[in-house]
């Protein structure tokens, strides 16, 4: 997975198990449906392979317009250890324009909001 120069890429992992995540993911998929012109966001699955509770999982939020993948081989979470480490579940990594990450943030943040609009600002105009 690879950040697209000039977009900001916000990358989150998240489990199944996880109940801040229910929340999460429902507020990203808004965010990436409202802002495609300078946004990425994707979803990895940490905690299990099976598609079955994974879709049953995502069936029981509002999370359409979001691209979700699953860690089937655990690739993510071993490059995370180095990467992105998994300090908390959920957390979102935010990758500038420039490709680089810089910083991450560990719960369930309210995207939609004023402070969470300039972050995301912020960071669109380092182009």
């Amino acid at each position: 997975m690879t950040a697209k120069p000039g977009r900001i890429t916000l990358i989150n992992f998240w489990a199944t198990w996880c109940a801040a995540c229910k929340l999460d993911l429902p507020v990203l998929a808004s965010l990436s449906g409202s802002q495609r012109d300078h946004l990425d966001v994707v979803a990895i699955c940490t905690d299990t392979k099976d598609l079955r509770k994974i879709t049953a999982f995502l069936s029981n939020l509002a999370a359409k317009n979001l691209a979700c993948y699953v860690d089937a081989f655990g690739a993510a979470a071993h490059a995370s250890t180095e990467m992105f480490p998994l300090v908390g579940m959920p957390i979102t990594y935010l990758v500038g324009t420039s490709g680089h990450v810089e910083g991450y943030i560990a719960g369930a943040p309210d995207w939609l909001s004023p402070a969470g609009a300039r972050l995301l600002q912020f960071y669109h105009e380092q182009t």
